[in-house]
């Protein structure tokens, strides 16, 4: 990044993750019916947490990198000092490697999946991409998803390198965001027939139930946002009016053209349906794997269905790079919720630190794609990172 663009003034929404991590602790603090600074725990996880990026903020500089990562740090110091990991069942989990090779195995074939999902997306709009370019492009994005704290994530990054070269900015960047929300309907879908399948199991475990509320909210907004978008693109509003008047409007207009290519093809967006929901039944398979390996007890392994999509979607929430305590955090207390005991709580950790070594495993590999290749991915970043800073 160049030292100009480092003096910008910093955008009002570096904030979000502050608040994030603020309205967290202060749900921990409830939880534990006392103080947060009283709580040993909470009082490092705070400082460590938000510490950094407020003190950059305040300075006058982006602080966005720094708040990531400040939610990463916060939320592992917490479940360090609050017992959930604990050197002994690590090591236990670590020797049964039968189960957690075929699992991270199964973890490795996102980007795979993904790579053919995103090939469709594109196509729709006319643009054709080797499943071996998008294969590349695909984990050197998981690279900076999982590795880069910055502000640019390596979907827009994806998008703006497609770009390139073909004047199609609008439509790269709604493949990837078509791509992304391709799986939203496909977990609604998992979860909507786990809480059928295991009703009575979620009707009595109380503890359960935020978590639960939380998600299906969540996931009802996203759904309504997403048919909104789709149906904006498809009516007949007043664009000029909306250029002329609305911050951004020349854009939105762009992308709703952009999204009305996917309104004509119901193939596309039913083949990346069934990839999306291939891809989560593995991906949950091998928490079931992880779950063997990690000694959780009286959770059937049905109830993974219910309780795995519970964690993976809070991972995914944007705030620290890759989820990095996030996707702990929730595991472990939706593990513990399901059936409770300590036991259960490492283990819930545990299973979630799995799931992320097959994650670190494929950025790492788009790591060296990225050494190989990094003066032309450098000009898209660099064209993406303006484009993030501007609101795309």
């Amino acid at each position: 990044m160049s030292q100009e663009r480092a003096k910008e003034s910093p955008h009002p929404a570096e904030w979000i993750p502050v608040a994030i991590e603020a309205i967290l602790l202060g749900l921990l603090a409830v939880r534990y019916g006392r103080p947060a600074f009283l709580k040993g725990e909470l009082l490092p996880s705070l400082v460590l947490g938000l510490g950094p990026g407020s003190a950059m903020r305040l300075c006058g500089h982006r602080s966005l990198g720094a708040h990531r990562v400040g939610i990463a740090v916060g939320l592992v110091t917490f479940l360090i000092t609050d017992g959930a990991l604990e050197i002994q069942p690590l090591a236990t989990t670590l020797a049964q490697w039968p189960w957690l090779l075929p699992g991270i195995g199964l973890v490795v074939l996102q980007p795979l999946l993904g790579a053919a999902r995103w090939r469709i997306l594109l196509a729709a709009h006319d643009i054709r991409l080797s499943y071996t370019e998008a294969l590349r492009l695909n984990l050197v994005g998981f690279f900076f998803n999982t590795f880069v704290p910055g502000a640019t994530g390596g979907d827009i990054f994806r998008a703006f390198y497609v770009a390139r070269g073909r004047g199609r900015t609008e439509a790269a960047v709604t493949s990837v965001l078509i791509d992304r929300l391709a799986g939203l309907p496909a977990w609604v879908l998992i979860l909507l027939a786990s809480l059928a399948a295991d009703h009575q199991f979620v009707m009595g475990a109380d503890a359960l139930h935020p978590y639960v509320w939380a998600i299906a909210i969540a996931a009802g907004v996203s759904l309504l946002l997403l048919l909104g978008l789709i149906l904006a693109s498809g009516a007949s509003l007043n664009w000029e009016w909306i250029e002329s008047h609305i911050p951004g409007g020349h854009r939105l207009h762009l992308f709703a053209e952009a999204f009305a290519s996917y309104r004509g093809n119901r193939r596309a967006l039913a083949l990346a349906l069934l990839i999306s929901t291939a891809s989560h039944l593995l991906t949950i398979s091998a928490c079931i794997l992880f779950g063997h390996a990690a000694g959780v007890v009286g959770i059937p392994a049905a109830r993974y269905f219910l309780l795995a999509p519970i964690g993976l979607t809070i991972n995914a929430i944007p705030g620290a790079p890759g989820g990095l305590g996030q996707g702990e955090f929730a595991f472990a207390k939706v593990f513990r919720a399901a059936a409770p005991g300590v036991g259960n709580y490492q283990a819930g950790f545990i299973v979630m630190l799995c799931v992320r070594v097959g994650l670190v495993f494929c950025g790492l590999v788009g790591g060296v794609l990225y050494a190989l290749g990094k003066h032309s991915i450098d000009v898209a970043v660099e064209e993406a990172e303006v484009a993030t800073v501007r609101g795309i």
